[in-house]
């Protein structure tokens, strides 16, 4: 047990992002004991700070936690009384020129998508999937998502929106598609993190919808190991970062 902590301790500060703080703090020792420039000083100590802050569970705990927990909060699913409405995924990006293929689900979309195809297999309701692809041909926007998660599924209706780059523009082609097709009422699923920008979108779009969480970033759980500098603690402390930022963006926008 000894030999496992001192393992991970060890690996955490020699890889990245434990090594970024090693190397900032080194400098910052440096400073305090050469230099005379306080402001040089107090640069590198906020730096070490944010290092530590947003490559641990501290970030996580700070601004993960609390966006996931708003999407479990409001999110009212009842998977025993599946109502007959339509399912709208929002997107979450997709990896191009990957091997052979023109592109590839990104591993966020594919968990929103797979959690919509159970509800739209369920409910035999359309699938709508709103995300940006930056391919020209309809048909190979098909086959991305056809070929690798419907073809078990051919009783649902896909239907791909392709020309919303963000948030708001999920909700506004949401609201155009629900008109155009007379639906008042929907599905809606995104990861937690990503649930209360989404909501707080189709509110002030007046779109009714019932909220579905189909992901989270982090587990909710911190062990020790998570106060330790790791690349899981980093990219979700990022992502929490990414829609807080476009949370308020949109605040000041008047999109929410």
């Amino acid at each position: 047990m000894i030999l496992y902590a001192l393992e991970k301790i060890l690996s955490s500060f020699l890889l990245f992002p434990g090594i970024l703080i090693v190397l900032n703090i080194s400098i910052l020792i440096y400073l305090l004991k050469t230099s005379r420039h306080k402001f040089l000083k107090t640069i590198f100590l906020l730096l070490v700070l944010l290092l530590v802050v947003f490559s641990t569970g501290i970030g996580v705990r700070l601004i993960v936690i609390p966006l996931e927990n708003y999407g479990t909060e409001i999110s009212n699913f009842d998977d025993q009384n599946i109502e007959k409405i339509p399912v709208v995924v929002l997107g979450g990006g997709l990896n191009y020129k990957v091997g052979d293929n023109l592109a590839q689900l990104s591993n966020i979309s594919m968990l929103r998508l797979l959690k919509g195809i159970v509800i739209a297999d369920q409910n035999k309701m359309p699938l709508l999937y709103t995300d940006r692809f930056h391919i020209n041909h309809s048909e190979n926007k098909q086959s991305i998502v056809d070929i690798e998660i419907l073809n078990k599924y051919s009783d649902i209706k896909l239907i791909i929106e392709d020309e919303s780059k963000n948030t708001y523009e999920n909700g506004y082609n949401t609201k155009k598609w629900m008109n155009k097709e007379n639906y008042k009422k929907i599905y809606l699923i995104t990861s937690a993190i990503h649930m209360r920008r989404a909501t707080k979108v189709f509110d002030k779009l007046n779109i009714n919808y019932i909220p579905i969480v189909s992901n989270y970033s982090h587990s909710h759980r911190l062990l020790w190991l998570d106060y330790l500098p790791n690349r899981k603690s980093l990219n979700s402390n990022i992502n929490a970062l990414h829609e807080w930022l476009g949370f308020f963006w949109y605040k000041i926008r008047g999109r929410i």
